[in-house]
């Protein structure tokens, strides 16, 4: 389960991973969207992405199954054009918790915490609760369109998952398919990685966006009619 998890947020991390490996070029900026993603970093009651520590999660769920270091597709030394650029390191655990009531549950599941003596919840699964995704969810027929029709056009996309920014905010969702082909969200408050390095959250947006406008351009290039 853990490498299964990790794997799918990697694949569809492709997406945050160019964060740190671009920092050139680019189209014409545009406003870049912005969703408010607030509501989203309530998990549950118990869960709360930016307050819930990792010591609540025990006191409240007992000591995971596992838990160690993950290296985050977020990267350090982006303002500094991205020399010397390292993976941002968080604290996973395994727990057992349904995080769609926020009850003990058999079947585990991961959280993310930041890897620092307080370890704050930093990111999570989200289990949607806006308009008919509740349902489509629940069911198992939820799709990345699906999606698309309630939050709108992602800030980056593609087959394999979809990047919300709320850049008010400082959060980001990865909508994203897992191992079962069954489609995930995945919910990050990024700043709280960032914390020690005002600089580098600042850069990390930037060049998301300019990411975003060069995604943008391309798809607008593709589908111009050949002359």
């Amino acid at each position: 389960m853990w490498k299964k998890t990790i794997a799918a947020v990697m694949t569809a991390g492709l997406l945050l991973v160019a964060a740190g490996c671009q920092n050139g070029d680019t189209a014409t900026s545009q406003p870049a969207p912005s969703v408010d993603l607030t509501k989203e970093l309530t998990i549950n009651p118990s869960l709360i992405v930016g307050k819930t520590t990792f010591a609540d999660v025990e006191k409240a769920y007992g000591k995971p199954s596992k838990a160690g270091q993950y290296e985050t597709p977020f990267r350090s030394n982006l303002a500094n054009g991205g020399a010397n650029s390292k993976p941002i390191a968080e604290y996973a655990g395994v727990f057992g918790v349904d995080v769609a009531t926020g009850k003990k549950a058999a079947k585990p599941s991961l959280l993310f915490f930041t890897n620092d003596k307080n370890k704050t919840l930093v990111a999570s699964r989200v289990v949607f609760s806006r308009d008919e995704l509740v349902k489509k969810e629940k069911e198992g027929k939820l799709t990345l369109d699906d999606v698309k029709k309630v939050y709108g056009e992602p800030n980056r996309g593609n087959d394999n998952g979809l990047e919300y920014y709320d850049f008010a905010h400082h959060i980001v969702m990865l909508v994203m398919k897992n191992e079962e082909a069954k489609v995930e969200a995945l919910i990050t408050k990024y700043d709280l990685l960032y914390a020690d390095n005002p600089s580098d959250l600042a850069e990390h947006e930037k060049v998301i966006k300019e990411l975003g406008d060069e995604e943008k351009a391309q798809k607008a290039a593709q589908q111009k009619p050949k002359q």
